[in-house]
């Protein structure tokens, strides 16, 4: 049986605590150089923008491309005229991760 990609493999406010906890934080390089390209300039700036997510932004889940057997979600939301996608994930030891952090091309 394949996975409803409508729906969000994770809990949102569980994965928006564990980013706001900073011990708990994973930022991948990549969503790092994505987020810089943006003009964002501290860990700060993706957490406050993360944060403002909310249920209504979600689009859909999808499996990872680099960790098989992981899911992502992915969300989107308005920003400086244009859409953020951002995509997230629970790790496997309990972090909130911030896969990527880019606009539409």
């Amino acid at each position: 049986m394949s996975k409803d990609t409508s729906q969000p493999t994770y809990n949102l406010d569980e994965l928006l605590d564990l980013i706001n906890n900073p011990s708990r934080l994973h930022i991948t390089e990549r969503a790092w150089d994505d987020a810089m390209d943006l003009g964002f300039i501290s860990e700060y700036d993706i957490v406050r923008q993360v944060s403002k997510l909310t249920k209504a932004n979600f689009c859909h889940t999808m499996p990872s491309e680099k960790k098989l057997g992981q899911m992502q979600d992915v969300y989107k939301m308005d920003w400086q005229e244009t859409i953020l996608y951002i995509k997230l994930r629970k790790s496997d030891i309990g972090q909130g991760v911030v896969i990527s952090f880019h606009t539409t091309l």
